[in-house]
């Protein structure tokens, strides 16, 4: 039997054949020791550094958010220490593809700078007792927060109703309890861990009464 061969099936033929020297072609060259490294890129994932209109500090916002996040609403996680936290929850993004991650660091590489910061943003009253490090900026970091970073991304991005998420840990578990005890209608979840909450003498549960009346009252649930 005689098998015709047209001009589609040289093409498909010639596809076929030439399929194996593309994909070769694109394969990154190998390793030596002259060859200069790259960046690692997680997929996605961006960053804006600004400086805050509220205490003039400058800081670093990273996002990881679906590729349709600007017409489909997701749910979004704030998390503080970001420069520490980001890189594994965007990660967890990129893999699930079911949420905004938004890591709230700061726009420095060297790790001691990064510890000055964080315990000055993320401790709500000062504490002499740490006069190596500047402390007590939390109550402007929460308005930093709130009053720029959360629109910003709620400008940018669409987010699911009843699903913003505020996470912190060691430090920024006490920041997370502050704004959760102060501003509770502002997220619709605190994720607290291992909260530093006797910083100051346990000054952030003062404002633990006021809250919990507001819980009875029914202001919000709990």
């Amino acid at each position: 039997m005689k098998i015709p061969f047209t001009l589609s099936s040289a093409a498909t033929l010639a596809i076929a054949l030439l399929a194996p020297f593309a994909s070769l072609a694109a394969q990154p060259p190998g390793l030596s020791s002259d060859r200069q490294p790259e960046p690692f890129i997680i997929p996605g994932a961006v960053q804006y550094d600004f400086t805050a209109k509220t205490n003039q500090l400058p800081y670093r916002v990273m996002v990881w958010a679906p590729a349709d996040a600007k017409t489909k609403a997701y749910p979004v996680i704030y998390i503080l220490d970001g420069n520490t936290w980001f890189p594994g929850a965007a990660a967890e993004g990129w893999h699930f593809n079911n949420a905004i991650m938004v890591g709230i660091g700061v726009p420095e590489d060297a790790v001691a700078g990064w510890r000055r910061r964080r315990v000055l943003d993320l401790t709500p009253s000062a504490n002499n007792r740490r006069a190596q490090s500047e402390t007590g900026g939390g109550i402007a970091f929460a308005k930093v927060l709130l009053g720029e970073i959360q629109p910003f991304i709620e400008t940018t991005y669409k987010i699911e109703s009843g699903r913003r998420t505020l996470y912190g840990l060691s430090l920024g578990g006490l920041m997370t309890a502050h704004v959760m005890l102060n501003h509770p209608e502002a997220f619709d979840c605190y994720v607290i861990c291992s909260p530093t909450l006797g910083w100051n003498n346990g000054a952030v549960l003062q404002a633990e009464p006021a809250f919990a009346a507001q819980a009875r009252a029914g202001k919000f649930k709990l």
